[in-house]
């Protein structure tokens, strides 16, 4: 029991230290590019591109559990399920962007791509943190 434990405490802290490094280099590439909304639009493109990679791997590892596998018993199967639900956020993600950087940007000017990353961002860090937190809670019931 205090191995597991141990072993849970010890890949939380990983995936800590390295999503803190992460964020330091999205924040190093948006202070280095901050006259440049081209760059910073790539830069919220990689931290996006890289959020969705956490979120894939976090969803994953929940859709192979038994309490998952109980849940959409009878269903299509959990890979399936979890890619498909994982596909639905990011149409979701996509036309609530689209909508908030035209309503920012009044369908005018050159900022409507730096705002539609920079809600694509803002997007996946909920995202990421509601799912980490269904995580924790599988973590703590499986006993």
């Amino acid at each position: 029991m205090f191995k597991r434990i141990l072993a849970t405490a010890l890949c939380v802290s990983c995936l800590g230290a390295a999503s803190a490094s992460a964020a330091d280099e999205y924040k190093k590439c948006l202070d280095a590019n901050y006259m440049d909304d081209r760059a910073m639009t790539q830069c919220n493109e990689d931290e996006y591109n890289r959020e969705l990679l956490v979120i894939g791997n976090l969803i994953g590892n929940i859709a192979k559990t038994p309490y998952y596998a109980n849940w959409i018993a009878g269903q299509s199967g959990p890979k399936q399920q979890a890619t498909d639900m994982l596909s639905q956020w990011k149409i979701y993600v996509a036309d609530f962007c689209d909508f908030y950087a035209y309503v920012f940007t009044q369908g005018e000017g050159t900022i409507y791509p730096l705002q539609y990353s920079q809600c694509q961002v803002d997007e996946a860090k909920r995202f990421l943190e509601r799912i980490r937190f269904v995580n924790k809670i599988y973590e703590q019931n499986k006993g």
